[in-house]
């Protein structure tokens, strides 16, 4: 079992402080934040989001350009290795039939990198035990859990009670 992360949760009573606190702690650098809320709440969310996750397409495109070209590399090596093999007295190199083949090498190529990316980031983004919670948040308080190092629990703490919270656990 994983050791519960260090950090601070702060109630809130009213949603516009809370919705404060988690622009004051993504403006601090703050990476690893959980808001909890009574209802859903649109804004929240896409404040205490992290930024959506960008270098799947690139990393895509690039693995499928590959498989295009590993793809077209690896029949016209074929055809030029075994030359004996004339149809019709067709040329050797075509290239119609050989796009259908590189066109499946490159989405082969490109889904594998977009699941291993994906997988990647998973893993990377687990959720971590200790993200503490209370029962007044599904009745009418907001939280805000805010990971960070044991040294930097005292300033936090002290910021979220200048913008509003009434109380303040270091986990």
């Amino acid at each position: 079992m994983r050791r519960p992360a260090p950090g601070i949760l702060a109630v809130f009573d009213e949603r516009e402080l809370m919705l404060a606190a988690v622009r004051k702690a993504r403006a601090d650098g703050f990476q690893r934040l959980t808001a909890y809320a009574p209802a859903y709440d649109q804004e929240l969310v896409e404040i205490a989001s992290r930024a959506p996750l960008l270098g799947i397409g690139p990393f895509a495109t690039g693995a499928g350009v590959t498989g295009f070209l590993i793809g077209f590399g690896a029949i016209v090596w074929t055809v030029t290795r075994w030359p004996l093999l004339r149809l019709g007295g067709k040329p050797l190199i075509a290239l119609p039939p050989f796009f259908v083949v590189a066109f499946e090498m490159l989405i082969l190529f490109a889904a594998a990198a977009t699941v291993a990316s994906l997988a990647l980031y998973a893993i990377g983004e687990r959720p971590r035990a200790g993200a503490p919670y209370d029962s007044r948040f599904s009745d009418d308080s907001y939280g805000l859990w805010i990971e960070c190092s044991p040294s930097r629990t005292g300033a936090v703490s002290e910021t979220m009670r200048r913008l509003g919270a009434t109380e303040c656990r270091v986990s």
